[in-house]
C-alpha cells in the first residue's frame, strides 16, 4: 500500500513538472556560446542617422504638416527623417529652435552629448503622457507665444537650474497652455478701478509678444517677431537686444529665426519688436524732433505699457510722454500759449501748463491710492487685530475661506451660515466649521440682489429670476432651480400673513413680478399698475426695495430707484393702481 503511495506521489511531481515546464516562455535555440564563433550581428539600430535623437522619436514627428494661413497662403512643414542627421540642427517651423533643441527640452541642446546627466526629456501632460516640443509647429501649446520665444524668456528671466541643467519657468513654458493668461510685469490697465486685474484688463506675455504685428502673422512664415539685419549677433544684452554671447544666452537659433519682412520702419537692430513682458514700461526709443534715437541703456517713460496701449500711445516710444495730446492744460499767466512740460521731472512738470500724458497717468495712479473691492470682516468692539480680508476662490488654498468674485452685492447672516451674494454667484460662509461653498450663476446671469427665505434663495439678475430650494446651507442642484427671464435689479420679501412667501421683483421702467413661493409650487404673478406706472413714468430703474408694516399708513412698499425714491401702500405689491 505505501508503495502505491509513493508510485502515486511521484507520478503527479512527475506530470505536474511538466506542467511547469510548459507553462515557461519559448526559449530559441543558441548557435554557440562561444565569443569567438559568433556571426558579428549588431544589435538594433536606435538612431540610425547618427544625429543623437532617437529614431522612436524621430517617428513621432515623421509626417509633414501643411495648413493654409490667414490670408491664405500655403504652409508646408516638413518632417523629421531618422535616416538624415541634417535636420537635427534645421529650425524647421522658425520659432527659433533646431530639432535637437526641442528634443532635448527641458534641458539644453547639451542634452544629447556624452556623459550629460539627465532624466527622460518632455514634460508630462495632465493626462499622463509625455509630451515634447514639436519641430513642425512654432507654438506647439498654442498659447500664442512662440516656442523659441518663451525659452528665450525664461532664460533672460534665469529660469535655467544650474544645478539640474534644466529650464523651469512657470511664467514662459513651452508645453504649457495657461500662461497665456498670465501679465509676469502687471503692467495691465484696471480700467474700472476695483483692484483687480481681471484677464481682460491684464497684458498679457501673448499680447506683449505680438504688439504691433498685422494680423496675419503667421510664425511658420514670416519668422519670430524679432529683427536682425544680418546674421552677425549684437554685442547689447538688455531688452529689447538680442544676443549669442554664451556668456549671457544658451540659444543660438534665435537670430536667424528673426523676421525679415515687415520691418521697414525699424531703426534698430537685433531687437524683439513687441512689448518687454518682463517689464512694466517698455519704451525703447526716443523721437528727438529729428529722428528716432535709441534710449539703450536707459528705457520707458513712466507710463505703464497697458495704460499707454488702452489710450491708443505708443508703449515703445517715450517722447508721447510730454506731449498734451487733448490740450487739455491750463494757461496759467493767460499768455495765450500752453508751455511744455520739458522733463519728467516733478519740478519741471510743476511748470509746464500742458497737462502732458504723464501727468494725467500720474492723476490716474492718485499716488497709489485706490479702493480694492472684495470683502472684510473685524470682530465687533475690536480695536485691532482681527481684521481679515477674504481671498478670490482661484487664489486661495484648498483651506481656505474664500469667496467667489469681488464684486459683492448682497451679504445676509442668518444665524449659522453667511450668505454673500457676488456678481458671479453665491457663497455659502460656515465660520464654525471653517469652509465656504460657492454656487455659480450662469454665464451672463450676473446678480444684482437675493432674498434669503425659510427653504429657498431667491436670486435676481441681469438675465431674470432664479430660485433655488435649500435645506440649511446646502443648495438644491442648479438643474432643479426655477428659472424666471426678465431683467431683475432689485427685490425684497414681501410682510404678509400668508403661509407663503411673496416676493417682489423690479427692473427697468415699470418691469416687475410678484412670486407666490411655498412647498409645492411657484407662480409668477403681475405686478400692480401703480407700482409700474410710477416706475415707467420716470424711467427709473429699482436699486434697492422694501416691504414693512409702518406705524402709520399700514404696509407701505420703499422702492429706491436711479432718480429717487417712491413709496406705494399696498400689502400684496399687486393692486391696481
Amino acid at each position: 500500500m505505501r508503495r502505491s503511495q509513493s508510485t502515486l506521489l511521484l507520478t503527479v511531481l512527475v506530470v505536474s513538472g511538466l506542467f511547469f515546464v510548459s507553462q515557461l516562455p519559448a526559449i530559441s535555440n543558441v548557435a554557440t556560446t562561444n565569443p569567438n564563433l559568433t556571426d558579428g550581428e549588431q544589435p538594433p539600430a536606435t538612431d540610425s542617422d547618427g544625429d543623437n535623437i532617437p529614431d522612436v522619436h524621430e517617428n513621432l514627428f515623421n509626417e509633414w504638416i501643411n495648413f493654409t494661413s490667414t490670408d491664405g497662403r500655403d504652409v508646408i512643414m516638413k518632417g523629421l527623417d531618422r535616416y538624415n542627421a541634417s535636420d537635427a540642427f534645421i529650425d524647421i517651423d522658425i520659432d527659433g529652435l533646431n530639432a535637437t533643441e526641442e528634443y532635448c527640452w527641458p534641458y539644453p541642446a547639451e542634452c544629447v552629448e556624452p556623459g550629460f546627466v539627465r532624466g527622460l526629456t518632455g514634460v508630462v501632460n495632465e493626462s499622463g503622457e509625455r509630451w515634447y516640443l514639436d519641430p513642425r509647429k512654432a507654438d506647439t501649446d498654442g498659447d500664442g507665444m512662440p516656442d523659441g520665444f518663451e525659452v528665450h524668456m525664461c532664460d533672460m528671466m534665469g529660469g535655467f537650474d544650474e544645478e539640474e541643467e534644466r529650464f523651469v519657468c512657470e511664467s514662459f513654458d513651452p508645453l504649457n497652455s495657461s500662461d497665456a493668461d498670465q501679465d509676469p510685469d502687471e503692467d495691465g490697465f484696471d480700467v474700472d478701478r476695483n483692484g483687480f486685474l481681471t484677464v481682460s484688463e491684464m497684458l498679457t506675455s501673448p499680447e506683449e509678444y505680438l504688439y504691433g504685428a498685422p494680423s496675419n502673422w503667421t510664425n511658420e512664415l514670416d519668422g519670430l517677431r524679432c529683427y536682425a539685419p544680418n546674421p552677425e549677433s549684437s554685442v547689447l544684452t538688455e531688452w529689447p537686444f538680442i544676443t549669442e554671447d554664451g556668456n549671457f544666452t544658451r540659444l543660438t537659433n534665435i537670430i536667424p529665426a528673426c523676421a525679415r519682412n515687415g520691418t521697414a520702419n525699424i531703426f534698430d537692430e537685433y531687437i524683439w519688436l513687441g512689448t518687454n513682458p518682463l517689464e512694466a514700461d517698455s519704451d525703447r526709443f526716443n523721437f528727438d524732433g529729428v529722428k528716432n534715437r535709441r534710449l539703450y541703456p536707459s528705457s520707458g517713460d513712466g507710463i505703464s505699457d497697458g495704460w499707454e496701449i488702452h489710450f491708443g500711445l505708443d508703449p515703445l516710444n517715450r517722447s508721447n510722454a510730454l506731449i498734451d495730446l487733448d490740450d487739455d492744460g491750463w494757461d496759467a499767466n493767460r499768455d495765450g500759449i500752453l508751455s511744455v512740460d520739458a522733463a519728467r521731472s516733478p519740478e519741471a512738470l510743476a511748470v509746464g501748463e500742458q497737462l502732458s500724458t504723464l501727468e494725467e497717468y500720474f492723476v490716474h495712479l492718485d499716488d497709489e491710492n485706490t479702493v480694492k473691492s472684495g470683502m472684510r470682516s473685524v470682530e465687533l468692539g475690536s480695536k485691532e487685530g482681527t481684521y481679515t480680508e477674504y481671498l478670490l476662490t482661484p487664489e486661495a488654498g484648498v483651506d481656505d475661506i474664500s469667496i467667489l468674485n469681488h464684486d459683492v452685492r448682497e451679504i445676509i447672516d442668518d444665524g449659522t451660515f453667511l450668505w454673500v451674494g457676488t456678481k458671479l454667484g453665491i457663497t455659502v460662509i460656515d465660520f464654525e466649521e471653517s469652509v465656504s461653498v460657492n454656487y455659480h450663476l450662469p454665464q451672463g446671469h450676473d446678480l444684482h440682489d437675493m432674498i434669503l427665505l425659510d427653504d429657498n434663495l431667491v436670486m435676481f439678475t441681469e438675465s431674470g429670476t432664479w430660485i433655488a430650494g435649500r435645506d440649511g446651507g446646502v443648495l438644491d442642484d442648479i438643474l432643479q432651480w426655477s428659472y424666471f427671464p426678465g431683467r431683475y435689479t432689485a427685490g425684497a420679501k414681501l410682510a404678509t400673513d400668508s403661509g407663503d412667501d411673496y416676493v417682489i421683483g423690479l427692473g427697468y421702467g415699470g418691469f416687475g413680478s410678484v412670486f407666490q413661493i411655498n412647498e409645492l409650487s411657484i407662480t409668477k404673478l403681475s405686478l400692480g399698475t401703480g407700482i409700474s406706472n410710477a416706475m415707467s413714468g420716470g424711467n427709473a430703474t429699482a436699486t434697492v426695495v422694501a416691504h414693512a408694516d409702518v406705524a402709520v399708513g399700514g404696509k407701505t412698499l420703499f422702492v429706491g430707484t436711479d432718480v429717487g425714491m417712491f413709496t406705494v401702500e399696498t400689502s400684496t405689491a399687486r393692486d391696481e393702481a
